[in-house]
């Protein structure tokens, strides 16, 4: 069984392999640039969390800082806010709806 298919069966399983190490870099890295955001800067933002998140729909706020682990495993729906220090535990799909 994968590391995947144990984190998705949640199965004990050690993060590392598969991937997942550059995965989570990427993320914190677009999660660096998005918490260090200026909050005029409301384009670059929404161009993040497009890259970041799995899915995201329409008129989505989310206040800095951001933290989660792989940011594709979130998909939020629309209309959504969120205030500051927002964590995500994303080791598997996290749905959000509108």
């Amino acid at each position: 069984m994968t590391i995947r298919e144990k984190m998705k069966n949640g199965m004990l399983y050690i993060d590392t392999g598969e991937g997942l190490e550059e995965e989570r870099k990427r993320c914190k890295e677009l999660l660096y640039d998005y918490n260090h955001t200026y909050p005029s800067e409301e384009i670059k933002m929404k161009d993040l969390l497009r890259k970041l998140l799995g899915d995201m729909g329409e008129n989505i706020w989310i206040e800095p800082p951001l933290h989660m682990a792989y940011g594709t495993n979130v998909h939020i729906g629309d209309h959504f806010y969120a205030n500051f220090n927002l964590v995500i535990v994303d080791d598997i799909d996290v749905y959000i709806g509108e």
